[in-house]
């Protein structure tokens, strides 16, 4: 067996040690570990991977199948390319762990083509979760552990070491958490909220004009584009204000879902009116030709039915299971 040796140690975001039998493993791999996860362990064991195809998602948590079922127990264990849409990675390690498990490793084997850095999904929780890991849980989605997971899934058998020191180490040593901890990010945040908020202050003062001019509520084209604008900003401010990218975690993974979705929908709805409201009023003021405002409009027609059905697929996308999207709801108006 080789030994190989994983660690999130203080000021430095990671290192993999490779015996020398095995060079091409690399250098220094990163391994942030889950925000709810334990932050202080130190665990060895041999590593198993696991895929998505050796789940069975009927429930979560899902239930790991086939002979791998057996090998995971006293194992650390890598999950190449996982599927948490409907069970989050907590619920994966709940499963591993009642089948003996002594660590979870993710490895988002499809986002490594686009060179990620590892611990994006530090906060991913979804509506269920205790937000408790029972046993430690890291990340090393990155290209350098590329060579790691080849290895193995030819038929090497490694050990590992991996352990962490805290949650004052994993702050020095995450680009994520120092990003989402520095000042840049805050400003960011800041900033984007703020004129999201401007434009629902600008919003709401506009509409409450048109209402008071066409005598109340009425489904012309200036009160539904501000109401889009309206739905839309509003969705942005509760995004940006509580939790963009999940860097807090204060929401679970299907709320900042929808809230982007709604944003980015609606707000295509609304841009589709304003150009046929921009159409309409060339052509009353004769600077378009009234056969071109028509035909137009039939492509913002279309353009805004693409966007109703983006929409639809997306909500289907992220809902994946009636009962999750009641759970979110439940979630919402427990508060």
């Amino acid at each position: 067996a080789v030994l190989l040796v994983i660690s999130v140690a203080c000021c430095r975001a990671g290192q993999l040690t490779v015996d020398s039998e095995l060079p091409s493993l690399g250098g220094p791999l990163a391994a942030p570990t889950f925000a709810f996860g334990p932050q202080e362990f130190r665990v060895r064991g041999p590593i198993v991977l696991v895929s998505r195809g050796d789940f069975d998602y009927d429930s979560c948590p899902p239930s790991l199948t086939g002979p791998v079922s057996y090998a995971v127990r006293g194992a650390i264990v890598i999950h190449v390319a996982p599927d948490v849409r409907k069970c989050s990675y907590e619920q994966h390690c709940r499963s591993l762990s009642a089948l003996g498990a002594l660590a979870y490793v993710s490895h988002r084997q499809n986002a490594v083509q686009f060179d990620p850095v590892p611990g994006r999904e530090r906060n991913n929780w979804h509506v269920g979760d205790e937000r408790r890991f029972p046993i430690p849980a890291m990340d090393i989605t990155e290209a350098a552990a590329e060579p790691l997971v080849a290895t193995v899934s030819a038929g090497a058998r490694l050990h590992v070491v991996v352990w962490a020191d805290g949650a004052a180490s994993e702050a020095a040593s995450s680009p994520w958490v120092r990003l989402w901890d520095g000042p840049v990010w805050i400003t960011i945040q800041v900033g984007l909220t703020l004129q999201a908020l401007l434009v629902v202050e600008m919003c709401v003062f506009r509409m409450f004009a048109f209402v008071r001019e066409d005598n109340g509520l009425r489904s012309t084209i200036p009160q539904m584009l501000v109401a889009m604008e309206l739905v839309a900003n509003a969705a942005r401010v509760a995004y940006l204000s509580t939790d963009p990218l999940m860097c807090r975690g204060a929401m679970p993974k299907l709320a900042t879902d929808l809230l982007i979705m709604v944003s980015a929908g609606v707000a295509a709805i609304g841009t589709a009116l304003f150009l046929v409201y921009f159409l309409e009023a060339s052509a009353n003021a004769g600077i378009a030709s009234y056969g071109l405002s028509q035909r137009g409009g039939c492509y913002l027609a279309l353009f805004v039915a693409v966007a109703v059905a983006l929409d639809l697929s997306n909500a289907v996308v992220y809902s994946l299971a009636v009962d999750e999207t009641a759970q979110l709801v439940r979630f919402v108006i427990s508060g």
